[in-house]
């Protein structure tokens, strides 16, 4: 079995990494009385470990699957905003109209952990079922939690190509955040 580094793989694959931890393994915590802390996470997840044998700093469970490995998970927003000009002022008046949805864009890299010299197929069919299916997706990741993210619609997938790799294979989910609504329907008069 080669020795597979995936912090030169996620850089050769998507253009940069990013490294979670600080001082070897030390995982920072969110403050108990932080506004943020709003979703529960069962306390295995601090302790689960990649295929490497690091500590997970920020594992990402989409309708109780697993996505392997940690995958690198970008969060973005954006707001409508009104602009009216006022005549005989510099500048304009500003009205927040609403939040957008945030785009949340996960990538990672599928390894077989039961069987690493081999594509990982389950974990592939697995990641096409969730872009497959419905909306309101429920996601476990801190980083979402800390955006109050707890649904999900992913919008596309794309599986990149590897030059020579036939026991990895990278994936990218782009998402949008979802919400569950109470509708009320009222009988015409």
């Amino acid at each position: 079995m080669a020795t597979i580094n995936l912090l030169k793989l996620y850089q050769s694959t998507f253009g940069y990494v990013a490294s979670p931890f600080k001082n070897g393994n030390v995982i920072a915590n969110v403050p108990e009385a932080s506004k943020f802390n709003s979703l529960a996470y069962p306390e295995y997840e601090i302790f689960r470990q990649s295929y490497l044998g690091t500590p997970f700093f920020m594992p990402t469970t989409i309708d109780n699957y697993q996505l392997p490995n940690e995958p690198i998970i970008e969060i973005s927003g954006n707001k409508t905003i009104i602009q009216t000009a006022i005549d005989g002022m510099d500048g304009s008046f500003k009205e927040l109209f609403s939040l957008d949805d945030y785009v949340i864009t996960i990538k990672g890299i599928a390894v077989d952990d039961n069987n690493p010299d081999m594509y990982p197929e389950e974990q592939i069919r697995a990641i096409r079922d969730l872009y497959e299916a419905k909306t309101n997706l429920q996601i476990v990741n801190r980083l979402c939690g800390f955006f109050n993210v707890k649904y999900l619609v992913v919008k596309s997938v794309s599986f990149p190509a590897i030059e020579g790799s036939r026991d990895m294979q990278p994936y990218i989910l782009n998402c949008i955040s979802d919400s569950v609504f109470n509708l009320e329907l009222k009988e015409e008069i």
